[in-house]
């Protein structure tokens, strides 16, 4: 996303160990300074999305945000304010570039073609999608977006985004290696064939921590009503988990293996958690 593709081909063809090291240690050099640049793009959007808190499609943009990264900021800001969102880098020849990302029954494309007299080109389909216009007219066409948004006078569209459960577990006693091992072999999963979703109450945070260069991770230690415990994680999520310690709770995860120094556990992949009433 930051340079070309050819790098990871080269690592795949090549038939030399040193080499090989080589264009590893590229690659995860690469990999750790998108992950810096994507953390800065998403902060610096999030401050400008508070200009624009009362629309319900969020349109951002900014002259350094890299456009190899903006297809997965705008899928992080759609998950954080449940909002269509484009984002759009400015470019120096007076053009704008972006992507958006949508859910529900709002169509990213069909918003696209009904604003297109704004735009230089553009296309997708439903829930991605591309975009090329006037970086002066970027205004005029966030007003015309948001128009069109409510004229479809969409409702419940929060619907779309609440987390399903496959399976309702009253403990930790079926959240076991072997477990894992069945449902890995579902794989693989992706669009139509989703990984299993398990409901898991009632629950008590034992603790809860942060982790990461920017505290951005977070993981939390739960115990169920017969004493078992088990750890659950949530990656670029610390500011979304807030529960802490002795609260009663309900959990939505998907289940993995963790392997650390030659020690293998069950953990969560924390979805979603919900204070009980």
């Amino acid at each position: 996303r930051l340079e070309t593709a050819q790098y990871a081909l080269d690592l795949l063809m090549t038939q030399s160990r040193t080499e090989a090291l080589r264009l590893a240690t590229l690659l995860d050099q690469m990999n750790l300074e998108r992950k810096a640049e994507q953390a800065r793009i998403v902060e610096e959007a999030k401050t400008q999305a508070l200009l624009y808190a009362a629309d319900p499609v969020l349109v951002v943009s900014h002259p350094t945000w890299s456009h190899g990264i903006i297809g997965i900021v705008a899928a992080k800001m759609l998950e954080f304010y449940d909002k269509p969102t484009f984002v759009l880098q400015e470019l120096e020849d007076g053009l704008a570039k972006g992507s958006a990302r949508s859910f529900g029954d709002f169509s990213a494309v069909a918003a696209i073609r009904a604003t297109e007299s704004y735009l230089v080109k553009g296309g997708g389909h439903k829930l991605a999608a591309g975009v090329t216009l006037k970086t002066e007219e970027i205004d005029g066409w966030r007003l015309a977006v948001n128009a069109y948004h409510r004229s479809l006078n969409l409702s419940d569209q929060t619907k779309y985004r609440d987390t399903r459960s496959d399976v309702t577990l009253m403990s930790f006693a079926e959240c076991t290696e072997e477990q894992v091992r069945q449902i890995s072999q579902l794989e693989p999963f992706g669009q139509g064939n989703p990984e299993p979703i398990f409901q898991i109450t009632p629950l008590t945070i034992l603790s809860r921590r942060t982790m990461g260069s920017s505290n951005q991770h977070v993981k939390y230690r739960l115990e169920d009503t017969e004493g078992r415990t088990m750890d659950f994680i949530a990656f670029s999520k610390a500011e979304v988990f807030q529960l802490g310690p002795g609260e009663q709770v309900t959990i939505w995860c998907e289940l993995a293996i963790n392997e650390w120094q030659g020690r293998r556990s069950v953990e969560g992949r924390l979805l979603k958690m919900r204070r009980q009433d």
